[in-house]
């Protein structure tokens, strides 16, 4: 983290930028380097690392100056304050957690929002969360091991055969992406009509602490496309999933789709 932004030591959030960038970063040099994305995809890193990393900058000389007052009195006030503070268990906890970090948001970059500005409430450009899901051979695992090291569909109680049209599994086959139907795991052994019919390249799994439902809950969308670095590239209502599978493309610049949605854009 500090060979790209010196970071105050007062949050110790040095080697924690540092994976954030080095996480954000290694897909798209992946990418450019097998040819699928040309390297305007690069310019992106600056754009979404760089507030992030000014905020937590930000924060940490903060908490430098509220932990090394040079003033005895200063001190004094500050010990009372955090004295009294740590008899309220919800702010105990607010302190303890670190709840007041900063959390990556990328208004910008290789994200497809469908506003802008973005609507504050957007799960775009944010983490997704690391549920535990369950595969219906019973094996309990995290959800970014089965999504695995690239991009992931993720696709919300709707059987994935009646959401997605042939141009836009042609999208998701070309960005590489593993899709995956979550359903409430009482749902799991239930098989829509023609579910077996597919290529067997779909995964369907059980959403089994409920933490899927909650996040769906909370966002009121059908499909989330999941890059590499697990931060949200787009979401949308399941009716709306080719026009989210182009938005992602052409935010991506990911080939053969992204460099075509790009040109129809620019002949229009």
């Amino acid at each position: 983290g500090d060979a790209a932004h010196l970071m105050p030591v007062w949050q110790g959030q040095g080697y924690n930028s540092g994976i954030r960038d080095a996480a954000n970063l290694a897909w798209k040099l992946a990418a450019v380097l097998r040819g699928q994305s040309d390297a305007t995809l690069l310019d992106s890193y600056d754009a979404e690392r760089r507030p992030h990393a000014a905020a937590m900058v930000k924060l940490s000389a903060f908490v430098g100056r509220v932990i090394s007052p040079t003033r005895t009195s200063v001190a004094a006030l500050r010990d009372g304050l955090f004295h009294a503070l740590n008899a309220v268990p919800a702010v105990k906890r607010y302190v303890t957690e670190m709840r007041f970090k900063p959390m990556p948001r990328y208004a910008t970059g290789a994200v497809a929002h469908d506003r802008t500005p973005p609507h504050k409430d957007s799960p775009v450009g944010r983490m997704f969360p690391q549920p535990r899901v369950v595969t219906r051979e019973g094996d309990v695992r995290r959800l970014d091991d089965v999504l695995g090291p690239w991009f992931g569909v993720l696709v919300w109680c709707n059987p994935v055969e009646r959401v997605f049209n042939r141009r836009t599994r042609e999208i998701w086959r070309a960005l590489g992406a593993r899709v995956v139907e979550v359903r409430p795991t009482p749902q799991l052994a239930w098989r829509a009509p023609g579910e077996d019919a597919g290529d067997g390249s779909d995964i369907v799994v059980g959403d089994l602490d409920g933490d899927v439902k909650r996040w769906f809950d909370a966002n009121p969308v059908g499909v989330v496309v999941i890059r590499p670095d697990r931060i949200v590239a787009g979401a949308a209502l399941a009716q709306r999933s080719g026009q989210l599978a182009e938005a992602v493309a052409r935010a991506t610049g990911l080939a053969p789709f992204g460099a075509e949605v790009n040109s129809e854009v620019t002949a229009k």
